[in-house]
């Protein structure tokens, strides 16, 4: 059974030929504005691995600063700053960080790499990004496999 919508004029009760009818509500906020997705199990490994207080305390707050794609983006200064750490200490907790391959150094931004989170760690995006990296890195780590026997 075909149902026709249309508009009424609320004024004079004329029914409006040739009108569209549209519901535009406002864009709502999803709420995850300060939300990671994490691997919890990696978190576990995490607190088993032996890294020293300075390293821990860094990552969280790079954790806490995690922008989208995991970038973090601010600098080791603001780091030693905002944890009332001294600079060379923030640079060798990064370093082990980068070592136990929970952070990762990028491209070189002025006089220090961009950094990054790992994506066992942790993830903001989109889910389809993140699976893709994960099969991405699957694959290379096979392929470096196959050419190793």
């Amino acid at each position: 059974m075909y149902k026709r919508i249309g508009q009424i004029d609320e004024s004079t009760g004329e029914v409006l030929p040739h009108t569209a009818l549209a519901l535009i509500t406002p864009k709502r906020r999803n709420g995850y504005e300060h939300w990671l997705a994490v691997n919890q199990l990696n978190f576990v490994a995490l607190a088993k691995t032996p890294m020293g207080e300075e390293a821990r305390k860094i990552l969280m707050a790079l954790i806490g600063y995690a922008d989208f794609y995991n970038r973090v983006p601010v600098s080791q200064a603001f780091l030693a700053s905002e944890l009332g750490m001294a600079p060379s200490h923030v640079s060798r907790a990064i370093k082990k960080l980068v070592d136990l391959g929970v952070v990762h150094k990028g491209n070189r931004m002025g006089r220090q790499h961009d950094l990054s989170l790992s994506i066992h760690c942790g993830w903001k995006g989109d889910a389809e990004t993140h699976r893709n990296l994960i099969r991405e890195e699957l694959s290379q780590q096979r392929s470096k496999g196959r050419s190793a026997s």
